[in-house]
């Protein structure tokens, strides 16, 4: 009878380490509740180039709106949505070697929104920030931080960029895959037939990611932007409540890097902030005209030549291309623009370059995540609480203040 009680005692207890929450993303803290809104929005300028979809043959992208709300203890918080945690049960997995199911406890991560609140009311508008993420991650993976800026008085737009993302979920069912797998796929097959050399399907991924998929984040953004003014011109119930001539915009890796350039070709952005993503050749050439901000992971592996992730380590076309192209904010700074005052960097110290998102606030949801942390390579560079705790009480107290200063 004890061995009974003894092994179900364990079954207990192992259940609990791997599956049972010992720990939810922090709560906002600022004056307002927070609400989310999701829009589809058609860019009818712009035909999408990535397939060819006769139903659907203009650029659409979601985006997902995090505002100011009344505060509300009793109000329903928007669950993690099933499809994004899908993804990150995924990447988890592939990591760690471990099941999918191992992760199931992740869906369980209460966010801090209430699903279409009401905006809060204020004497003044709100102002707006165009939020672009990392490729190919989705906006809701930066979900705590860009509640955290909507409870002090911004209105925080995510981009869920169609195609260049893992996944993007329409409101008819329709859900577009990230592509460059596939292109990937379809030049890898033109090697093996002859038609391609090694050197040339290198430079022909690279280039393509690069180019086209940064192009289409630049894109994205500024269409962004106009759907906004156009919406709140046009006074709608929720827009009405936008300041649509105070616009910043703030982006993580790939997606900083893009609105570096978004913020420096358009005249209706304020401000920016990149956090932890490169300088493109082209815009380091050019002195910063409005107040921009870049937030450097102290330990990423993206600026560390000594680090065994460094991604220029070793050279060949690809890298090659990637290396002129992909710059260093700080050498930037340092080597370019000496007397630019302004743009700033600030590096952040203690973690690396996958300490912006959600995924430490996730790791710390159970033991069995959080031990994990400790053993496999996240990007982190910390443990997960570690993690949590630098992005909770030191970037994002300085994102809201830049945006705070330079938009109010």
């Amino acid at each position: 009878m004890k061995k009974i009680i003894y092994a179900f005692i364990a079954v207990i207890l192992i259940t609990a380490f791997m599956f049972v929450p010992i720990s939810q993303f922090p709560t906002t803290s600022g004056l307002y509740g927070v609400g989310q809104r999701a829009f589809h929005w058609v860019d009818k300028n712009r035909k999408e180039s990535y397939v060819d979809d006769p139903e659907h043959p203009y650029r659409e992208i979601m985006a997902y709106v995090f505002y100011p709300a009344q505060k509300n203890k009793n109000a329903t918080r928007v669950r993690q949505d099933p499809r994004v945690i899908e993804n990150i049960k995924t990447y988890f997995s592939q990591l760690t070697g471990l099941p999918k199911f191992l992760f199931t406890s992740l869906r369980y991560a209460a966010t801090n929104a209430t699903p279409d609140a009401q905006v809060a009311s204020s004497e003044r508008k709100f102002p707006v920030i165009v939020f672009s993420p990392g490729s190919p991650a989705l906006p809701r993976s930066y979900s705590w931080l860009l509640e955290e800026i909507a409870s002090h008085g911004f209105v925080v737009v995510g981009i869920n960029h169609t195609y260049v993302t893992s996944e993007t979920f329409f409101p008819d069912g329709k859900t577009a895959s990230w592509v460059y797998p596939k292109v990937k796929k379809r030049l890898r097959k033109m090697v093996l037939a002859g038609r391609l050399s090694e050197q040339d399907y290198a430079r022909w991924v690279t280039e393509w990611g690069l180019k086209n998929f940064y192009t289409t984040y630049v894109e994205d953004i500024r269409f962004a932007v106009a759907k906004i003014q156009e919406l709140a011109d046009q006074g709608s119930e929720f827009w009405s409540a936008v300041n649509p001539d105070k616009i910043g915009v703030l982006g993580q890796s790939f997606g900083g890097s893009a609105v570096v350039r978004a913020c420096r070709v358009d005249d209706r952005i304020k401000c920016g902030i990149n956090m932890d993503g490169s300088i493109r050749s082209e815009d380091a050439q050019v002195m910063f005209e409005k107040p921009f901000l870049f937030l450097i992971g102290e330990k990423s592996h993206l600026w560390d030549p000594d680090h065994p992730r460094y991604p220029f380590k070793r050279k060949g076309t690809a890298i090659s291309i990637i290396e002129k192209e992909k710059l260093n904010p700080q050498e930037v700074k340092t080597t370019w623009h000496k007397e630019d005052q302004n743009m700033e960097i600030v590096t952040v110290p203690g973690i690396g370059h996958s300490a912006f998102g959600n995924i430490s606030l996730l790791l710390n949801t159970t033991l069995l995540t959080r031990v994990l942390s400790h053993y496999y390579y996240f990007a982190l560079e910390a443990s997960s609480s570690q993690a949590s705790e630098i992005l909770v009480n030191q970037v994002a107290p300085q994102v809201v203040t830049f945006f705070d200063t330079n938009l109010n």
